[in-house]
């Protein structure tokens, strides 16, 4: 918001979650590490209103929602947000793939950006990217593009 209100034109976000063995404990009674292993992480990032050569990705539009939805509504729910944003060969980079390396937490979206920024310079790799993340009955959409 500082940003599009023009409060400022530099911002560094992030996100920090440590995995202590109460929340590992509240978390498993919810049945969380029946498909995922416990994880905690930590990701900044600085965003700016200006593009520099340092620009590793621009972050186009997000999504938040929550309830319970089957694997076809959240594809029903992308596709619509990939329309909206005129998005075309889109990598979609879902939770398997980023949590085999930092576990599950409620900030796994933040190693998720990481992940892509550092996938989208290599130089094959498409340059739009959603990703999607799930946690409990909490879900979230991020388009990036190069």
């Amino acid at each position: 918001m500082l940003l599009q209100e023009n409060e400022a034109s530099s911002v560094l976000a992030g996100a920090v979650d440590e995995m202590t063995p109460a929340l590992q404990e509240i978390l498993g009674r919810f049945g969380l590490w029946k498909k995922s292993k416990p994880g905690e992480g930590a990701a900044f990032f600085l965003l700016s209103e200006h593009v520099s050569p340092d620009s590793m990705a621009e972050l186009c539009d997000m999504e938040l929602f929550s309830g319970r939805f089957t694997a076809e509504e959240i594809g029903e729910r992308m596709q619509a947000f990939l329309l909206r944003n005129k998005a075309t060969d889109t990598q979609v980079i879902y939770p398997d793939e980023y949590k085999q390396y930092c576990g599950e937490y409620p900030t796994a979206m933040s190693f998720a950006v990481w992940y892509a920024c550092t996938r989208m310079q290599e130089p094959d790799y498409p340059r739009s990217v959603l990703l999607y993340n799930s946690f409990l009955d909490n879900h979230s959409f991020i388009l990036m593009r190069r």
